[in-house]
Protein backbone atom coordinates (compact mmCIF):
# COMPACT_ATOMS: atom_id res chain seq x y z
CA UNK A 1 0.00 0.00 0.00
CA UNK A 2 1.44 3.43 -0.99
CA UNK A 3 2.25 6.26 1.03
CA UNK A 4 -0.91 8.14 -0.70
CA UNK A 5 -3.60 5.33 0.93
CA UNK A 6 -1.74 4.95 4.09
CA UNK A 7 -2.38 8.89 4.82
CA UNK A 8 -5.95 8.33 3.17
CA UNK A 9 -6.29 5.84 5.94
CA UNK A 10 -5.01 7.92 8.56
CA UNK A 11 -7.35 10.78 7.76
CA UNK A 12 -10.08 8.24 8.21
CA UNK A 13 -9.07 6.81 11.79
CA UNK A 14 -8.39 10.25 12.78
CA UNK A 15 -11.79 11.47 12.11
CA UNK A 16 -12.97 7.91 13.65
CA UNK A 17 -11.46 8.53 16.47
CA UNK A 18 -9.61 5.16 16.24
CA UNK A 19 -6.61 3.50 18.11
CA UNK A 20 -7.10 -0.13 18.18
CA UNK A 21 -9.55 -2.53 16.47
CA UNK A 22 -11.94 -2.90 19.68
CA UNK A 23 -12.52 0.96 19.19
CA UNK A 24 -14.94 -0.35 16.25
CA UNK A 25 -15.76 -3.50 17.18
CA UNK A 26 -18.94 -4.93 18.28
CA UNK A 27 -19.30 -5.72 22.32
CA UNK A 28 -19.74 -9.17 21.56
CA UNK A 29 -15.95 -8.85 19.31
CA UNK A 30 -17.39 -10.91 16.17
CA UNK A 31 -17.80 -7.80 13.68
CA UNK A 32 -16.49 -4.18 13.00
CA UNK A 33 -19.59 -1.67 13.96
CA UNK A 34 -21.98 -0.24 11.25
CA UNK A 35 -20.67 3.15 11.87
CA UNK A 36 -17.21 2.81 11.55
CA UNK A 37 -17.46 0.85 8.58
CA UNK A 38 -19.36 3.35 6.64
CA UNK A 39 -16.91 5.94 7.76
CA UNK A 40 -19.65 7.89 10.60
CA UNK A 41 -18.16 8.96 14.08
CA UNK A 42 -20.03 6.60 16.38
CA UNK A 43 -21.59 9.36 19.30
CA UNK A 44 -22.04 6.33 21.59
CA UNK A 45 -19.28 5.90 22.56
CA UNK A 46 -16.48 8.02 24.96
CA UNK A 47 -12.99 8.92 24.02
CA UNK A 48 -10.04 9.22 26.27
CA UNK A 49 -8.01 10.94 23.81
CA UNK A 50 -7.40 14.73 22.71
CA UNK A 51 -7.63 14.07 19.33
CA UNK A 52 -6.44 16.68 16.36
CA UNK A 53 -9.35 18.36 13.71
CA UNK A 54 -10.34 16.38 11.41
CA UNK A 55 -12.91 16.59 8.62
CA UNK A 56 -15.22 13.50 7.33
CA UNK A 57 -13.19 11.78 4.64
CA UNK A 58 -14.28 11.97 1.06
CA UNK A 59 -16.09 9.36 -0.22
CA UNK A 60 -12.87 7.72 -1.79
CA UNK A 61 -11.14 7.91 1.27
CA UNK A 62 -13.91 5.63 3.35
CA UNK A 63 -13.22 3.46 0.61
CA UNK A 64 -9.91 2.64 1.02
CA UNK A 65 -10.54 2.54 4.62
CA UNK A 66 -13.35 -0.22 3.84
CA UNK A 67 -10.91 -2.45 1.88
CA UNK A 68 -7.96 -2.06 4.11
CA UNK A 69 -10.58 -3.43 6.97
CA UNK A 70 -12.00 -6.18 4.45
CA UNK A 71 -8.20 -7.21 3.56
CA UNK A 72 -6.75 -7.38 7.25
CA UNK A 73 -8.66 -8.02 9.69
CA UNK A 74 -12.49 -8.85 7.82
CA UNK A 75 -13.53 -12.27 6.19
CA UNK A 76 -16.98 -11.19 4.91
CA UNK A 77 -18.21 -7.71 4.63
CA UNK A 78 -18.17 -6.68 8.63
CA UNK A 79 -17.88 -9.96 10.39
CA UNK A 80 -14.05 -10.46 11.82
CA UNK A 81 -11.88 -13.40 10.87
CA UNK A 82 -10.71 -13.78 14.34
CA UNK A 83 -13.07 -12.62 17.72
CA UNK A 84 -11.43 -9.72 19.66
CA UNK A 85 -9.72 -11.06 23.01
CA UNK A 86 -12.45 -10.54 26.41
CA UNK A 87 -12.99 -6.99 27.85
CA UNK A 88 -9.63 -5.94 30.03
CA UNK A 89 -10.89 -2.97 31.67
CA UNK A 90 -11.83 -4.26 35.50
CA UNK A 91 -13.24 -0.93 36.41
CA UNK A 92 -15.31 -0.51 33.30
CA UNK A 93 -18.45 1.77 34.68
CA UNK A 94 -15.73 4.57 35.20
CA UNK A 95 -14.92 4.33 31.07
CA UNK A 96 -17.56 2.70 29.67
CA UNK A 97 -21.40 4.27 29.57
CA UNK A 98 -23.68 1.16 27.77
CA UNK A 99 -24.73 -1.61 29.68
CA UNK A 100 -27.33 -4.38 28.63
CA UNK A 101 -29.22 -6.76 31.55
CA UNK A 102 -30.23 -10.16 29.67
CA UNK A 103 -32.98 -10.78 32.80
CA UNK A 104 -34.50 -7.97 32.42
CA UNK A 105 -34.11 -7.25 28.61
CA UNK A 106 -32.88 -3.41 29.34
CA UNK A 107 -30.21 -1.26 28.33
CA UNK A 108 -28.59 0.40 31.02
CA UNK A 109 -26.32 3.57 30.56
CA UNK A 110 -24.01 4.55 33.39
CA UNK A 111 -22.58 8.62 33.27
CA UNK A 112 -18.97 8.29 34.05
CA UNK A 113 -18.17 11.84 33.88
CA UNK A 114 -20.52 14.78 35.40
CA UNK A 115 -22.94 13.12 37.17
CA UNK A 116 -20.79 10.21 39.11
CA UNK A 117 -23.06 7.12 40.05
CA UNK A 118 -26.00 8.41 37.72
CA UNK A 119 -27.83 5.71 36.31
CA UNK A 120 -30.78 5.33 33.00
CA UNK A 121 -32.15 2.78 31.46
CA UNK A 122 -34.48 2.15 28.80
CA UNK A 123 -37.05 -0.56 28.50
CA UNK A 124 -36.82 -2.67 25.53
CA UNK A 125 -38.98 -1.53 22.44
CA UNK A 126 -42.06 -3.64 21.54
CA UNK A 127 -41.70 -6.37 18.34
CA UNK A 128 -38.95 -8.80 17.40
CA UNK A 129 -35.47 -7.90 17.51
CA UNK A 130 -34.28 -8.05 13.60
CA UNK A 131 -31.73 -9.47 12.44
CA UNK A 132 -29.44 -6.28 12.10
CA UNK A 133 -29.32 -6.14 15.45
CA UNK A 134 -30.59 -7.70 18.99
CA UNK A 135 -32.86 -5.66 20.09
CA UNK A 136 -33.74 -2.16 20.08
CA UNK A 137 -34.67 0.67 22.82
CA UNK A 138 -36.93 3.34 22.41
CA UNK A 139 -34.16 6.31 23.44
CA UNK A 140 -36.91 8.63 24.61
CA UNK A 141 -37.98 6.61 27.51
CA UNK A 142 -35.50 6.58 29.71
CA UNK A 143 -35.73 6.01 33.44
CA UNK A 144 -33.38 6.93 36.33
CA UNK A 145 -32.51 4.64 38.42
CA UNK A 146 -29.57 3.44 40.83
CA UNK A 147 -31.16 0.18 41.58
CA UNK A 148 -29.12 -1.35 38.45
CA UNK A 149 -29.00 -5.63 37.99
CA UNK A 150 -26.17 -7.67 39.17
CA UNK A 151 -25.79 -9.00 35.29
CA UNK A 152 -24.71 -6.13 33.60
CA UNK A 153 -22.69 -6.70 30.37
CA UNK A 154 -21.14 -4.00 29.12
CA UNK A 155 -22.74 -3.43 25.34
CA UNK A 156 -21.97 -1.34 21.92
CA UNK A 157 -25.20 0.10 20.58
CA UNK A 158 -25.98 2.22 16.90
CA UNK A 159 -28.34 4.95 16.78
CA UNK A 160 -30.84 4.96 14.37
CA UNK A 161 -33.81 7.14 14.29
CA UNK A 162 -35.58 7.17 17.83
CA UNK A 163 -34.00 3.82 18.55
CA UNK A 164 -31.20 2.30 20.12
CA UNK A 165 -30.05 -0.67 18.53
CA UNK A 166 -28.08 -3.22 20.56
CA UNK A 167 -25.13 -4.58 18.44
CA UNK A 168 -23.59 -7.10 20.79
CA UNK A 169 -22.45 -7.45 24.42
CA UNK A 170 -19.73 -9.53 26.04
CA UNK A 171 -20.54 -12.78 27.84
CA UNK A 172 -19.07 -11.85 31.35
CA UNK A 173 -20.80 -9.24 33.34
CA UNK A 174 -19.44 -7.08 35.62
CA UNK A 175 -21.52 -8.68 38.81
CA UNK A 176 -17.79 -9.45 40.72
CA UNK A 177 -17.02 -5.95 40.96
CA UNK A 178 -20.34 -4.75 41.50
CA UNK A 179 -20.85 -7.09 44.50
CA UNK A 180 -17.21 -6.16 46.06
CA UNK A 181 -17.77 -2.19 45.12
CA UNK A 182 -20.75 -2.52 47.04
CA UNK A 183 -19.44 -4.20 50.46
CA UNK A 184 -17.13 -0.72 50.68
CA UNK A 185 -17.98 0.93 53.27
CA UNK A 186 -19.31 4.50 52.67
CA UNK A 187 -16.59 7.94 53.27
CA UNK A 188 -19.54 8.33 56.03
CA UNK A 189 -19.72 4.79 57.26
CA UNK A 190 -15.90 5.58 57.91
CA UNK A 191 -15.69 8.54 59.58
CA UNK A 192 -18.22 6.81 62.20
CA UNK A 193 -15.91 4.44 62.90
CA UNK A 194 -13.01 7.21 63.64
CA UNK A 195 -11.86 7.20 66.95
CA UNK A 196 -12.87 10.31 69.56
CA UNK A 197 -9.57 11.05 68.66
CA UNK A 198 -9.84 11.91 65.52
CA UNK A 199 -13.67 11.93 65.09
CA UNK A 200 -13.54 15.69 66.08
CA UNK A 201 -12.29 16.92 63.07
CA UNK A 202 -14.92 16.15 60.44
CA UNK A 203 -17.86 17.47 61.72
CA UNK A 204 -21.12 18.02 59.90
CA UNK A 205 -19.63 16.19 56.77
CA UNK A 206 -21.31 16.46 53.40
CA UNK A 207 -20.48 14.32 50.21
CA UNK A 208 -23.24 13.29 47.25
CA UNK A 209 -21.00 11.00 45.48
CA UNK A 210 -19.51 8.90 48.57
CA UNK A 211 -15.93 10.78 47.28
CA UNK A 212 -15.78 9.21 43.85
CA UNK A 213 -15.57 12.57 41.75
CA UNK A 214 -13.04 13.98 44.48
CA UNK A 215 -10.74 10.35 44.21
CA UNK A 216 -11.10 11.25 40.63
CA UNK A 217 -9.55 15.11 40.88
CA UNK A 218 -6.77 13.57 43.05
CA UNK A 219 -5.14 10.83 40.87
CA UNK A 220 -5.63 14.00 37.77
CA UNK A 221 -4.23 16.69 40.31
CA UNK A 222 -6.94 18.83 39.65
CA UNK A 223 -8.64 18.55 43.50
CA UNK A 224 -8.60 21.98 45.52
CA UNK A 225 -8.93 21.82 49.29
CA UNK A 226 -8.93 24.70 51.49
CA UNK A 227 -9.42 25.33 55.03
CA UNK A 228 -10.66 28.46 57.02
CA UNK A 229 -9.90 28.96 60.94
CA UNK A 230 -11.88 31.09 63.12
CA UNK A 231 -10.51 31.71 66.64
CA UNK A 232 -13.24 33.86 69.78
CA UNK A 233 -13.43 34.46 73.05
CA UNK A 234 -10.80 31.25 73.21
CA UNK A 235 -12.35 29.18 71.10
CA UNK A 236 -11.33 27.91 67.74
CA UNK A 237 -13.20 26.62 64.76
CA UNK A 238 -12.61 25.45 60.97
CA UNK A 239 -14.73 24.70 58.43
CA UNK A 240 -12.82 22.43 55.32
CA UNK A 241 -13.87 22.17 51.71
CA UNK A 242 -12.23 19.45 48.77
CA UNK A 243 -13.46 20.39 45.54
CA UNK A 244 -12.81 20.46 41.73
CA UNK A 245 -13.07 23.77 40.02
CA UNK A 246 -16.38 23.38 39.02
CA UNK A 247 -17.49 22.31 42.36
CA UNK A 248 -18.60 18.99 41.45
CA UNK A 249 -18.61 16.68 43.92
CA UNK A 250 -17.80 18.73 46.42
CA UNK A 251 -16.52 17.52 50.22
CA UNK A 252 -17.12 19.73 52.77
CA UNK A 253 -16.98 19.84 57.08
CA UNK A 254 -16.51 21.84 60.25
CA UNK A 255 -15.16 21.22 63.58
CA UNK A 256 -14.32 22.91 67.14
CA UNK A 257 -10.78 22.55 68.09
CA UNK A 258 -10.35 20.35 70.87
CA UNK A 259 -7.80 22.65 73.60
CA UNK A 260 -7.76 24.13 76.32
CA UNK A 261 -8.94 27.93 76.03
CA UNK A 262 -4.85 28.94 76.90
CA UNK A 263 -4.09 27.13 73.76
CA UNK A 264 -6.25 28.58 71.31
CA UNK A 265 -5.62 30.85 68.70
CA UNK A 266 -6.43 31.40 65.07
CA UNK A 267 -3.27 29.62 63.69
CA UNK A 268 -4.46 26.34 65.45
CA UNK A 269 -7.85 26.55 64.35
CA UNK A 270 -6.49 26.85 60.78
CA UNK A 271 -3.92 23.48 61.31
CA UNK A 272 -7.65 21.70 62.43
CA UNK A 273 -9.11 22.27 59.18
CA UNK A 274 -6.13 20.68 57.55
CA UNK A 275 -5.73 17.80 59.70
CA UNK A 276 -9.74 17.72 59.13
CA UNK A 277 -8.30 17.82 54.82
CA UNK A 278 -5.70 14.93 55.54
CA UNK A 279 -8.20 12.26 56.78
CA UNK A 280 -10.75 13.16 54.27
CA UNK A 281 -8.54 12.60 51.15
CA UNK A 282 -7.42 9.21 53.10
CA UNK A 283 -10.41 7.39 51.67
CA UNK A 284 -11.84 8.81 48.58
CA UNK A 285 -8.91 7.12 46.07
CA UNK A 286 -9.13 4.11 48.04
CA UNK A 287 -13.14 4.38 47.45
CA UNK A 288 -12.33 4.10 43.51
CA UNK A 289 -10.74 0.61 44.28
Amino acid sequence: MGSDALRRLNRCRFFLKVTTLSDITTGDGNKITKSAWQGVQDITRPTHYVWPAQSSPPAADSEIWRSALQSTVCSNSRILRSQVGAWTDTNLTDHWMWYFSPSLERLYRHQPQGAPGTWSFYPRAPGRPSCNALMSFIHENSIHSNDVPHDLHPATIDLQGTRYKLTGYTTAPIRQEQETASLRPTLQQEIDLLDSSAKWALQNFSCIDNGETIARAIQDSTALAISDGSYKDSCGTASLVIERVNKVGRIRADNVVPSSPEDQSAYRSELSGLYGIVLAVSWPVRSMG
